[in-house]
């Protein structure tokens, strides 16, 4: 993630209340011009589905996807 979004920190959130599961949220938190709460705490509301745009979030995902098979091919480790 850092690769790709190139963040200046990552907030990690680990849920799991209601069931027993593991929901993580991964946040690349940026610089003041495009981060929605810069300096402080990420509105909980912004993680909200339907906020984002489809087909980028769909651009993120193959782009991830090639990074982690690019970086398993030089490691030689196999998922």
């Amino acid at each position: 993630m850092e690769a790709l979004y190139e963040p200046l920190k990552m907030n990690y959130l680990l849920l799991g209340n209601q069931i027993p599961h593991a929901h993580w949220h991964c946040v690349p938190r940026r610089d003041a011009g495009t981060e929605l709460a810069p300096g402080g705490p990420l509105p909980f509301d912004a993680l909200d589905l339907g906020r984002q745009d489809e087909e980028q979030l769909q651009a993120d995902a193959r782009a991830l996807r090639q990074l982690l098979a690019d970086a398993d091919g030089r490691s030689g480790v196999r998922r």
